[in-house]
């Protein structure tokens, strides 16, 4: 249902006069009004706190003294009649002496949802000026109601969500977007952290690699699993990693392992894989080109000790 959403300072439900907003009800029966609300997040309609047994008389005393006391949220719906919605303490707090243009600004966010909404189509909506519309966002951003995100569509532009949620992956870009930018270290970053994690363990799963990410603290988030799953794609393409399904494994959990090519890579820096005599090379038997008398292979392997240097040293 589509509500509007008024302040308690525009007035209570249709037909209340000003002695009963006025009035203070017992408390008991506040409370007990308080907890039928709470039962119904969308907003308890006037029609179903009447069915609950509350009078019309009733129901508008004590719904307008809790709007006053910030605790209930008046909506009218497009057939005009009145429903309200809980509001916890800390809200009430929170909501307290706000203006109606607050109010009413307040509650386009809120239908915006995750996707949020920018200044523009808060003016058209609310049918506010602009700068009652920059006083609300001010007033609201103040008060951890609402907060500004940047949109990864449109570079120049910021959107306006409720404070406690968190923007659509079409706002933020998901996880490999930070303030609006591609982050193209964190990818970096990611990729190496999985290959050595891969290789260092010979094999890992899905839900290993992301505890191990979890755990390394490479990103502030918790990343889902089809954001790794993206990562790994990367390395598979590259042939540096192969996934296969293991009858031992959780279902629809995949197991990753290094390639045979992979493997073979520290084998480049060995000195003898670009040797140009190594066809030539034999070990033993005073040969003239062997490992023994060889400068480069002794650096390679970092030992601490001269290397012969004689006329039958090698000449490269």
């Amino acid at each position: 249902m589509r509500a509007e959403l008024r302040s308690c300072s525009e007035g209570g439900a249709p037909g209340s006069s000003s002695t009963a907003m006025a009035a203070t009800p017992d408390k008991k029966e506040a409370q007990q009004f308080l907890e039928f609300v709470k039962k119904h997040p969308h907003g308890a309609s006037q029609g179903m706190l009447t069915a609950a047994g509350w009078e019309a008389e009733r129901i508008a005393q004590i719904a307008n003294w809790l709007c006053l006391q910030g605790r209930l949220q008046l909506m009218i719906g497009p057939d005009s009649k009145p429903s309200w919605k809980y509001r916890t303490a800390e809200e009430a707090r929170k909501f307290a002496d706000l203006a109606p243009e607050d109010v009413l600004v307040y509650q386009s966010i809120e239908k915006a949802g995750r996707r949020g909404i920018w200044t523009r189509d808060l003016k058209n909506q609310c049918n506010l000026q602009p700068h009652q519309i920059q006083k609300a966002l001010k007033a609201l951003e103040g008060r951890r109601l609402v907060k500004a995100v940047k949109s990864v569509q449109f570079k120049n532009r910021k959107v306006y969500m409720l404070f406690e949620l968190e923007p659509d992956k079409e706002v933020s870009g998901g996880s490999w977007y930070r303030d609006g930018e591609f982050d193209e270290k964190l990818i970096e970053s990611l990729r190496q952290h999985c290959e050595d994690m891969i290789s260092s363990c010979g094999k890992a799963t899905l839900s290993e690699i992301r505890q191990h990410l979890k755990t390394s603290g490479i990103s502030k988030d918790d990343l889902p699993e089809e954001d790794i799953i993206t990562v790994l794609r990367t390395l598979e393409l590259e042939q540096k990693i192969v996934s296969f399904d293991d009858e031992g494994a959780t279902i629809g959990d995949k197991i990753y392992q290094t390639t045979k090519w992979a493997q073979l890579e520290i084998y480049k820096e060995i000195p003898c894989a670009s040797c140009p005599v190594f066809r030539d090379c034999t070990q033993g038997g005073g040969s003239r080109i062997g490992p023994e008398n060889c400068e480069y292979y002794t650096k390679w392997l970092g030992l601490d000790r001269d290397v012969r240097q004689d006329d039958t040293a090698m000449q490269f």
